[in-house]
């Protein structure tokens, strides 16, 4: 049992660090005898982010913004392990819990199976890429908690901004006379 003061590498007693950057989950991978489906797997991916407490006060439009600079980070990545234009990573959706991403690798050349020989060499090209995603962690949790950060200090402003023009208008709209 950790006391939560020396954590082992691998602890996850929710004390406190060491955490990984991002933790990549193989939710979803291609079915054996599913030979027309260009989905090749879904993953899962949170990025612990301290600040992630205003997670509701960012609009939709930014959790979008934070969306896509992942899903860009990881479409270079996919390019490099299986060759431009083979592997698409398209955007499922984002929730809290820290942050967390969810995004679907859909083969572009058709079928799945016509781009990998057999279900073995698509099971060890998606692990090879979650491991990919492990190795540059470091770098893509900064480049997400940097656009996180930056939508919410946008959505703080805008909210700030909304509430002083509300009381603008409240403190017109009072009679002088009281």
């Amino acid at each position: 049992m950790c006391n939560g003061y020396r954590h082992a590498t691998g602890c996850e007693c929710g004390f406190g660090p060491p955490y990984p950057q991002v933790d990549v989950r193989i939710r979803k991978i291609l079915n054996r005898g599913d030979r027309r489906s260009s989905m090749v797997a879904e993953l899962g991916l949170s990025f612990h982010i301290p600040r992630a407490n205003l997670f509701h006060l960012v609009d939709k439009a930014g959790k979008d913004r934070v969306l896509t600079t992942a899903v860009k980070a990881l479409q270079r990545l996919a390019d490099n392990r299986f060759g431009k234009g083979n592997i698409k990573v398209v955007p499922a959706y984002i929730k809290k819990g820290s942050i967390e991403v969810y995004v679907v690798l859909v083969a572009l050349v058709g079928a799945a199976y016509k781009f990998f020989k057999d279900y073995e060499a698509l099971k060890k090209g998606v692990t090879a890429f979650v491991k990919d995603i492990r190795h540059v962690s470091n770098k893509l949790n900064l480049v997400v908690r940097r656009k996180y950060l930056r939508e919410e200090q946008r959505s703080l402003m805008k909210t700030n901004r909304d509430r002083k023009r509300k009381d603008q208008v409240l403190k017109e709209s009072k009679p002088l006379n009281q």
